[in-house]
């Protein structure tokens, strides 16, 4: 993420990647875009910056600017929409690293499963066709792993994959 140079809360500009992580946020620049009195955008000190500048705070004299309420929750609607879409960009790339898994164990893709009341799930075997309770599970990063009792057919199972 950030590094920090030699002084301590000093930040290359290539480094910030949103105003959370910026040492200017909430001290001498507001975030984001703001407007002015007359309605017309003032953009945020990050626009004009190369990629190799030292950022930190007090570098820009702080003008006792104090942002509205509106201002405030423009700013925090916009917060909560980026952790919304990298929650949900978090979300998508766990379910592909599952696909992946279920696909590199099993041939026939994320198996079926029912509670069977014990240790084990009921598994479906779509080679015999038959269900069978497993004589064994191995869970790793959100996948179960098992082999078909009658057959020996590699299984897979996610959770995750389950969900539409």
């Amino acid at each position: 993420m950030c590094e920090l140079s030699e002084q301590d809360g000093v930040v290359l500009a290539k480094d910030i990647d949103d105003c959370s992580n910026c040492p200017l946020y909430k001290h001498d620049c507001p975030g984001g875009w703001t407007s002015g009195g007359g309605g017309e955008p003032i953009e945020p000190p990050c626009c004009s910056w190369n990629g190799d500048e030292e950022i930190f705070e007090g570098m820009y004299m702080y003008d006792g600017y104090e942002p509205s309420e509106k201002e405030l929750e423009w700013q925090r609607e916009y917060i909560a929409q980026k952790e919304q879409e990298a929650r949900e960009r978090r979300e998508a790339q766990y379910k592909e690293e599952c696909q992946r898994l279920v696909d590199k164990i099993s041939r026939h893709g994320n198996a079926k499963v029912k509670d069977s009341g014990g240790l084990c799930y009921r598994w479906y075997c779509p080679n015999c066709r038959r269900w069978f309770l497993a004589w064994s599970e191995s869970w790793h990063s959100g996948v179960g792993e098992t082999s078909c009792t009658y057959c020996g057919e590699r299984l897979a199972y996610s959770s995750v994959l389950d969900e539409k």
